[in-house]
């Protein structure tokens, strides 16, 4: 459903947030750095510069570790639970699971992590 609360079915004229991870990520990516060669974000800056109320164990993740998979975020939804279905709403998940390590400790291929720079952007 391209909107769940309203019953809205995706059709040929839905737009996407995103359109495919690795395309996605590269223009993330991309605009994370022309943001920092703007002098708008740092790429060390904690994303709690950018979102209230984030939990202590997710302070210290830099926009560097969500860039280069080593935040130690993951969300993962079950086949049976309802996705989020607003970016909000993801993002409010996403801090609230627990972290697979410590932010820069290793690395892990984080779609999650992409989500909350694509927030920032």
């Amino acid at each position: 459903m391209a909107d769940r609360e309203n019953n809205v079915p995706y059709d040929a004229d839905t737009v996407f947030r995103r359109h495919g991870s690795i395309i996605a990520k590269q223009f993330t990516a991309a605009m994370i750095l022309k943001m920092e060669m703007l002098g708008r974000v740092k790429t060390d800056d904690s994303i709690a510069r950018f979102f209230v109320d984030v939990p202590l164990d997710k302070v210290k993740i830099t926009l560097h570790q969500l860039l280069t998979h080593t935040s130690g975020t993951r969300v993962r939804f079950r086949r049976r639970l309802r996705p989020p279905s607003t970016t909000e709403e993801y993002v409010r998940k996403i801090f609230a699971s627990k972290l697979r390590s410590k932010p820069g400790e290793k690395f892990c291929y984080s779609n999650a992590g992409y989500s909350v720079l694509g927030m920032i952007i």
